[in-house]
């Protein structure tokens, strides 16, 4: 059981409740006893760091009447459905109901922090019975399952990094090549729990071919021509456009990915923003809409690779990384008519973002919007944007039934 969660990118549960000046509504997933462990942990710390007096309330089912303390005492209310003891999933379903139902209700005492715990499994759920009580939370907090261990996690940043120091390797050799990227780049790594571990590599490579994209430069893409995948460590496969014969010379089509039999993929590339520059200046801009898109068919081939390599319900642990965004600013581009907002946004101060989720294919497959609304938004929060999800649900259809395809 690792001590801080690899999803949540607020990181620990006490950090929102010590700094809430008014309601905030906090998330939990896990298993039970790993779940009930950590909150348990967490409001111990954020109690000993809140200025006013702090009081606790526990219950398994929603109270008739949230709690009221003295005016300037913080009320923190856990509600924790995580081991179904109160009727299970149907119990869950009708109170999370009820709740979104009293949203408005909760979030006008100022004084309130509420951390609502649930099974893993239970984002979708919540996500879907919800979805108003969903859109206002301040955190969402994770948990791996027992399976899924620290050194698990470990193992996939060691080998994100050993990928994309082959990759610095080859552009250190290759003439040209840092000039393509030399803008920023954008990467994304998942852990598959993978049933068979001495998976032949040319099973891979044609698994990989088998997977569906959504757009006409799909993620992982497993070229037949002069870039086509080679063996380049045991048990991994490697690829990079940028050797041999090129259909689009541009930082957005000079895709560097591995996979390896162990369940691990690594995507690198560069932005799309940097690769008109009839239309934008190269490192000023990113889009607004364009991450939705990437990330969530990224999301989707994890989803399709672990549904033909993985046991059911098996966690997929993604990482997503911006690389090169200080001083650039969101516009709304390709598409100029993103209700979002059609003017430029605040330039970046961040010079990288990085972000991580737990999920898993049911998740992916149910809730896309809102798997890619935890993974990108630290990447918002640095140009000081919050797409709703609306918004984001919005791009994740047009790309579904982008022509492209």
């Amino acid at each position: 059981m690792t001590s801080l969660p690899p999803d949540g990118n607020a990181g620990r549960l006490a950090r929102p409740l010590e700094l809430a000046e008014r309601f905030v509504l906090c998330t939990v997933f896990g298993d039970a006893s790993a779940a009930q462990a950590y909150v348990a942990r967490e409001i111990m710390s954020a109690a000993k760091s809140i200025a006013s007096p702090v009081v606790v309330h526990y219950a398994q089912e929603l109270p008739t009447e949230v709690p009221v303390a003295a005016r300037g005492t913080r009320t923190i209310v856990i509600l924790d459905y995580s081991d179904g003891s109160s009727g299970g999933t149907c119990a869950a379903t009708n109170e999370l109901t009820v709740l979104n139902r009293r949203r408005d209700t909760l979030r006008e005492n100022e004084d309130l922090s509420l951390v609502i715990v649930l099974p893993l499994r239970g984002r979708v759920l919540f996500a879907n019975e919800a979805p108003d009580l969903w859109s206002i939370r301040s955190s969402t907090v994770v948990l791996p399952p027992p399976s899924f261990s620290t050194q698990t996690l470990q193992q996939l940043r060691e080998w994100t990094q050993r990928s994309r120091a082959a990759f610095e390797a080859k552009v250190e050799v290759r003439p040209g090549a840092h000039e393509r990227y030399r803008h920023g780049i954008y990467s994304f790594a998942y852990q598959l729990d993978v049933r068979d571990s001495a998976y032949p590599l040319e099973r891979l490579r044609e698994t990989m071919w088998q997977v569906q994209g959504w757009t006409g430069w799909p993620p992982w893409w497993v070229p037949s021509n002069n870039n086509v995948p080679y063996s380049a460590d045991p048990g991994t496969l490697e690829c990079w456009m940028l050797a041999g014969e090129e259909m689009f010379p541009d930082p957005a089509h000079s895709d560097f990915w591995r996979a390896s039999v162990s369940g691990r993929s690594y995507l690198l590339r560069g932005y799309e923003e940097d690769s008109n520059p009839d239309r934008l200046e190269p490192g000023t801009r990113l889009s607004r809409s364009l991450p939705i898109w990437r990330t969530g068919e990224a999301l989707n081939h994890a989803a399709q690779m672990a549904e033909k390599l993985s046991a059911n319900a098996s966690p997929i642990y993604f990482i997503a990384r911006w690389e090169g965004i200080r001083g650039r600013r969101m516009i709304s581009w390709p598409s100029h008519n993103d209700y979002l907002r059609t003017s430029e946004g605040t330039e970046a101060a961040q010079a990288q973002v990085e972000s991580s989720v737990l999920t898993d294919r049911e998740e992916i497959k149910l809730a896309l919007p809102r798997v890619v609304e935890r993974l990108a938004r630290p990447l918002y929060d640095a140009f000081l944007e919050e797409p709703d999800i609306t918004f984001i649900e919005t791009h994740i259809d047009k790309m579904r039934t982008n022509p492209a395809r």
